[in-house]
């Protein structure tokens, strides 16, 4: 996977959809999210928001087969602003949240 270098950056993923990022990508790395958090023994409650894009149902939905495949739980809030999600996050005590955001193919990468 020659994109993740590109894609993976301090505090999230970034890449334009159906080129760099895809729902098999949300998968695997939902995965491996989940993996992650069972080998620094976090487990908990996964939040999955989304913004108005029309591929964030589909990457979130993805991402949250990938967690679930390992036996996080997860919570998808739906259309969700950042604040609505963090809200949601401390309410719920979750170890972590994702946020989904597809970049249109117009706005380049960081």
């Amino acid at each position: 996977m020659e994109q993740i270098p590109n894609i993976f950056k301090a505090y999230d993923i970034r890449g334009l959809v159906d080129t760099e990022i895809d729902a098999d990508f949300a998968f695997a790395t939902g995965v491996a999210f989940a993996r992650f958090l069972q080998i620094e023994r976090e487990p908990g409650t996964i939040v999955i928001g989304e913004d108005m894009r029309p591929s964030s149902p589909e990457l979130a939905e993805a991402f949250s087969a990938g967690a679930t495949s390992q036996g996080m739980d997860v919570i998808r809030i739906g259309l969700a602003s950042t604040d609505m999600l963090y809200f949601i996050w401390k309410a719920r005590s979750a170890r972590c949240d994702v946020y989904c955001k597809s970049q249109p193919c117009s706005i380049q990468r960081d």
